[in-house]
């Protein structure tokens, strides 16, 4: 096992090498080294007794890995803008190196067609300058085959984690007897699943910042707004029709001109149901008004998208758009989470969560999300009867 592994990583480290030296750094995401790097910072302040114990302990460590998370993503993208406009210098100067050998072999193109050599015009016309990157290139080449290598292998622990985790605690003996071998690996019984748990953690909140930046906080904004915008119609069809009463007329007028002559014994079951025949005619018009208040509010919702694009073409508006969208999204995300692992504490002491504890407990980050839960010491989670219901107390 432990020999597949090591040809399995070679040949995986290989093929980011290759590719991401191709690629160049400048083309290339950098949240595997991103992750990495928050993960150990988050291990090793944990580890250093940096933090003290408090009720606050797991919110200052999920604290930790979230800020070392936005220094690592702020130090990539600044490296990735440093070494694209270096490189951007260096193909413009040579551009302008190579400008009058372009220039000429354009003239021998035009002479060639003139003369109507073809043989000539093919041996210039396959001619190709290319814009030399000087040495950034080499940098921006190692850089991309060190980032991609990374992203792979983060990728693969982090998927490989969470399969490992989630048979061990499901108790599936026959692949466990088959991954024996990385089971009882004194690494993964050690640092090794703390690590990768704490991984998939960091990678869950590096996912929810890109996102929530590149959505912006505008966009989940506008999807309220145009749904407000329907909801505000349909009350205002409602208040007009039942509450001004402004269209009694048209609603009596309705149902003595269709429902009346369309119903059998429509007054008998009118009856039945509490509703006299002006209410069903007021609700026969509530829902034309709405279905016309509707064509101006689809209307407004067609260029309410089109104005918040026009606003986030503005660089300014778009960072501070994203930075909002990332602090929402990361804070909805991890609210979820804290809630949910709070429940889960709470019946922590049962057969079923005995492996499940075994890794969270030296967890450095992820454990933030469950024993160290500041929600799970509330007294509004301490006092559901959560136990009762599985029989614990």
């Amino acid at each position: 096992m432990e020999l597949y592994i090591i040809i399995a990583a070679c040949v995986l480290a290989a093929i980011g090498i290759i590719v991401g030296f191709i690629l160049g750094y400048t083309r290339l995401s950098c949240w595997g080294g991103s992750v990495v790097g928050a993960t150990l910072v988050g291990f090793i302040v944990a580890r250093a007794g940096f933090v003290p114990e408090s009720d606050w302990y797991g919110v200052t460590m999920l604290g930790v890995a979230g800020g070392s998370l936005l220094v690592f993503t702020a130090l990539c993208q600044l490296v990735r803008r440093y070494i694209s406009r270096a490189v951007k210098r260096a193909e413009k100067l040579s551009y302008y190196k190579q400008y009058d050998a372009m220039e000429a072999n354009d003239e021998r193109i035009l002479i060639a067609l003139d003369k109507k050599d073809k043989k000539g015009y093919r041996r210039n016309a396959r001619r190709t300058f290319r814009m030399g990157r000087g040495p950034w290139g080499v940098v921006d080449r190692i850089f991309g085959a060190v980032t991609l290598t990374l992203n792979i292998f983060a990728a693969i622990v982090i998927v490989g984690a969470l399969a490992l985790v989630v048979i061990d605690c499901a108790q599936i003996t026959v692949v466990q007897d088959a991954l024996a071998g990385i089971y009882e690996n004194e690494f993964w019984q050690g640092d090794g699943s703390s690590l990768a748990i704490d991984m998939l953690v960091v990678t869950l909140m590096c996912m929810c910042i890109r996102a929530g930046y590149n959505n912006g906080i505008l966009s989940a904004l506008t999807a309220l707004l145009i749904i407000g915008l329907i909801g505000g119609a349909g009350y205002l069809a409602y208040h007009i029709v039942f509450v001004a009463k402004l269209l009694d007329g048209a609603s009596q007028g309705v149902y003595d001109s269709l429902l009346a002559n369309l119903l059998v014994n429509v007054q008998t079951n009118l009856d039945g149901m509490g509703l006299d025949a002006l209410t069903l005619g007021r609700i026969i018009m509530t829902a034309v008004a709405f279905l016309v208040l509707l064509i101006p509010t689809i209307i407004i919702s067609v260029f309410i998208p089109r104005a918040v694009d026009s606003l986030r073409s503005f660089k300014t508006v778009t960072a501070v758009d994203g930075a909002f969208g990332a602090i929402v999204l990361t804070a909805v995300v991890f609210g979820i989470l804290l809630f949910l692992g709070a429940i889960l504490w709470q019946v922590s002491d049962l057969d079923a969560f005995k492996v499940f504890n075994k890794y969270m407990e030296n967890t450095s980050v992820a454990n933030a999300l469950y024993g160290e839960n500041i929600i799970g010491k509330l007294d509004f989670i301490t006092g559901l009867p959560l136990r009762d219901w599985v029989g614990l107390s």
